[in-house]
């Protein structure tokens, strides 16, 4: 909850920016050297941990990986989290003693910081760009709950051009812009859509463009030309049987293959079953706040308009009609005038509620949401 708006992180940046401070990576995979050959020059990293062993004892970089077992409270003032398991890196370093935002960050939550408070830049990690709200498949658990959108459109070209242009008057850099659904690929101006994103603002305000399908649809000759241009990763979802046979999962990736086009294939043994549909999740309103800080929805953050949410599963809620949509849930860009640290406050979480209106309805993230159902399960 929002007590001291627009300057919520500065005691924060005192510490970190300490000369004297001597900063640790945790995780030398590819985000954490990608993480230490921007920040080398910047602030005084002394190494890597990792939990692989086949990478302890080795170098990344000019610098030694070690075991995470030599951390302590102390010996090393500050721990950036680069791995992806941030849940259980986090619990790990919380029963070593050390603090969340004060011994340890996690890299983007750092740079996001770091870069406003030295450069008065806004840097974000991710953002979503929901361009339909159709889908190849109708999954029962859907996360989005795209299927029961009564209504569901696609963005024209138009409506994505204004809501992007009104999104990066304010900010400087987003690491990972992705296009999502629904599926992606069910747009029937995607191409058009993927060369605006991609001649606009890739590789000047844009690191990466990411597209999310469902390995329903095969990618024509100009999508895969475009993905290809743009170095865009194609990213889908693998369900098996319960795709009722529509997903084409291996003659996608023969193609994408064939063309050169990077890809993520992700198949899932269980999802997080965010509860949809229930009239409440049981959670006490003097107990939402802890809920909703524990949850962690960097990821999703998505625009509907002008309108940035930090948690994008909200708006697939309230365009379903699943909750009411308060304005405490979203931050309106359209303004003449901004604050960019109130705004990089609301990106890395806070609101003036201290929880969102969906937080009454879900189960939560991932990463506290222990709900298990079988992927995929599609509706009749």
């Amino acid at each position: 909850m929002w007590l001291n708006t627009g300057h919520e992180f500065d005691t924060i940046f005192e510490q970190i920016c300490r000369e004297n401070n001597k900063f640790i990576i945790f995780g030398a995979g590819t985000f954490g050297k990608a993480f230490y050959e921007e920040f080398r020059n910047e602030i005084n990293i002394i190494g890597f941990v990792d939990s692989n062993k086949a990478k302890q004892g080795t170098m990344a970089y000019d610098l030694p990986v070690f075991s995470p077992e030599i951390l302590h409270p102390g010996k090393y003032d500050k721990v950036l989290v680069s791995t992806g398991w941030t849940s259980e890196v986090f619990d790990y370093l919380e029963r070593k003693g050390y603090v969340k935002n004060k011994d340890f960050f996690h890299i983007d939550e750092f740079m996001t910081i770091y870069k406003m408070y030295m450069n008065n830049k806004l840097y974000v990690s991710n953002l979503n760009v929901n361009i339909t709200e159709y889908c190849s498949l109708k999954c029962k658990k859907c996360s989005a709950l795209n299927p029961y959108i009564k209504n569901k459109k696609h963005y024209s070209l138009n409506e994505i051009e204004n809501m992007l242009d009104i999104y990066f008057r304010w900010i400087d850099e987003v690491s990972i812009l992705g296009l999502v659904g629904g599926d992606a690929m069910m747009h029937p101006q995607f191409n058009e859509i993927l060369q605006f994103v991609g001649e606009t603002y890739y590789s000047k305000q844009v690191h990466h463009i990411e597209v999310y399908s469902n390995a329903v649809i095969i990618p024509n000759k100009q999508s895969l030309e475009l993905l290809k241009k743009y170095n865009a990763i194609y990213r889908f979802t693998d369900y098996g049987e319960a795709s009722n046979g529509k997903q084409k999962p291996l003659e996608i990736i023969s193609i994408l293959k064939k063309n050169n086009v990077k890809f993520d294939h992700a198949k899932f043994d269980m999802w997080s079953d965010c509860g949809y549909p229930q009239k409440s999740n049981g959670i006490p309103l003097e107990n939402l706040h802890s809920f909703y800080k524990a949850c962690d929805r960097r990821s999703c953050q998505g625009l509907l308009g002008t309108k940035l949410f930090y948690c994008g599963m909200a708006i697939g809620a309230y365009r379903a009609g699943y909750c009411e949509l308060m304005a405490t849930d979203y931050f309106e860009l359209n303004q003449q005038k901004i604050d960019k640290k109130e705004l990089m406050e609301f990106m890395l979480g806070f609101n003036k509620r201290g929880y969102l209106e969906y937080c009454k309805k879900c189960n939560g993230g991932p990463n506290i949401n222990k709900n298990y159902v079988l992927p995929g399960e599609q509706l009749k």
